[in-house]
């Protein structure tokens, strides 16, 4: 089940909320081999990425797809709401500061049959302004490890997150990895 990103986002009817990204799920028939669309998504919190006018940082920036199409990771970089760690939903009474902007966060959505709904909101449990967790993201084939990109942790140093879902299907922060060489430039 293949899928792409619209960073650029449509802004929502009238522009009442900010382009916040989106992403555009099709599947494919098997038996004409038709593409069809399925689903559009986008952040429950639309305001988390009001910082940020790159694509590349807004929801849907990077994305990665568990193999059998259930699990849909969708990066966000540009996110810089007041929360830090793993939560349940976007929608944990944030919202934005630009003390916190582009620290970033990623979405994890699941699939039961052709309804996707949101299962965890995560970002760095310290996060920082600028650290743009999310600029990369990859779901292992079953959907149940996540690495996650943050290019600019420490001052353009960089770091990558490991988490990893339990038996209860609760997701858990593993290991966070950095270079030796930790300098910049």
């Amino acid at each position: 089940d293949p899928t792409f990103a619209d960073p650029q986002g449509d802004g929502g009817p009238a522009h009442t909320t900010p382009p916040t990204g989106a992403v555009v799920v099709f599947t494919r028939a098997p038996s004409n081999g038709k593409w069809r669309q399925q689903a559009i998504i986008k952040p429950l919190n639309p305001w988390a990425n009001y910082s940020s006018d790159d694509p590349p940082r807004v929801f849907g920036g990077s994305l990665s797809l568990s193999a059998d199409g259930s699990t849909l990771v969708v990066g966000s970089a540009g996110d810089g709401s007041t929360v830090a760690g793993i939560h349940g939903s976007s929608r944990v009474g944030a919202e934005w500061t630009p003390w916190w902007a582009e620290a970033g966060a990623v979405h994890v959505f699941g699939r039961s049959g052709e309804t996707w709904s949101e299962q965890a909101y995560i970002k760095r449990a310290s996060p920082h302004a600028q650290d743009l967790f999310g600029a990369s993201v990859a779901v292992s084939a079953d959907g149940r490890l996540l690495v996650v990109g943050a290019p600019q942790t420490d001052t353009y140093a960089g770091s990558v997150h490991l988490f990893h879902r339990d038996e209860a299907g609760e997701w858990r922060a593993g290991v966070e990895f950095r270079g030796s060489n930790t300098e910049t430039g």
